[in-house]
């Protein structure tokens, strides 16, 4: 009798961690909203996500560090962690080539690293407040890198030397990103003000007020000198905060708060059915 009892048990703990195996392995395409290919993500989403220049990429930035996925077609998978032992990662951005990720983080720092291997390079900063924002120069020769401290920061990718400071925002500065030539750094704040940088000169361009709320992100179009700006309340319907289209144009992300993970959807069919409504912004999850 006690054999057949041992049995019994033996045989419905085998049963169960075959059942937890098997979910572990399916997790990815479980209830997935209409629309998504996947559900890729571990821990919390602490900043942004970025695609790859050629789309097959996408680094994510987490609690824990920079989680680096497969997203082609049909192969979603998690390729690497790129580990952070101080502070969490606020913000992420691939060189235009694609061979360095840049990553900033709430401990001051802005880190380099490999982009096909992984392999951290190199740290600049480290002396100021937590990082918000980083974007790569269209020649990948600079980084910019905005922060809690108002400012914002160039850096030079190969000698990892600061280049200049722009001081103009009176409040945390959200985000930053290059105009396509490369002359102009356009930045958004709590402030409540879209700022126009020369990248050459270091000096305020253009203040672009009339904002009632926090701006917390902007984009350069791809066709025009035009650039989008999106703010905490009242958010233009044809922009899309903090989730950029693949440079392949055919697929599109956004991040579920309430689900704690990245998913992969067709270009068209972004929209998300979960209770809560919840999606990441490029400084934290808003309300949709």
């Amino acid at each position: 009798m006690k054999k057949y009892t041992f049995y019994l048990i033996h045989l419905f703990v085998t049963f169960v961690l075959m059942s937890l195996s098997t979910y572990a392995q399916d997790y990815t395409t479980w209830s997935l909203p209409d629309g998504a290919m996947a559900r890729l993500g571990k821990g919390e989403i602490t900043g942004n996500i970025a695609f790859s220049p050629d789309g097959n990429r996408l680094a994510v930035a987490s609690s824990i560090g920079i989680w680096i996925y497969d997203v082609r077609p049909g192969k979603e998978k998690e390729l690497n962690l790129l580990p952070i032992n101080k502070g969490w990662v606020t913000s992420v951005a691939f060189s235009p080539n694609g061979s360095t990720i840049a990553s900033g983080c709430t401990d001051g720092t802005v880190r380099l690293w490999d982009g096909v291997t992984g392999h951290h390079r190199t740290t600049l900063g480290g002396d100021g407040n937590g990082i918000t924002t980083v974007a790569f120069s269209p020649d990948g020769n600079t980084i910019a890198s905005g922060s809690y401290d108002h400012i914002i920061q160039q850096w030079d990718t190969q000698t990892g030397q600061l280049k200049s400071t722009l001081y103009g925002h009176t409040d945390i500065v959200n985000y930053v990103v290059y105009s396509s030539d490369g002359k102009t750094i356009a930045s958004t704040s709590q402030d409540k003000t879209v700022r126009l940088w020369d990248t050459h000169t270091y000096k305020d361009k253009k203040t672009l007020t009339g904002h009632t709320n926090p701006v917390t992100a902007i984009d350069y179009s791809p066709f025009s000198r035009w650039h989008n700006h999106c703010y905490s309340k009242h958010r233009p319907y044809n922009t899309i905060v903090g989730c950029p289209y693949s440079p392949i144009q055919k697929y599109t992300h956004r991040t579920c708060g309430c689900c704690y993970g990245c998913r992969i959807f067709t270009r068209w069919k972004y929209n998300c059915k979960c209770k809560c409504r919840q999606y990441s912004t490029i400084v934290g999850f808003q309300n949709s």
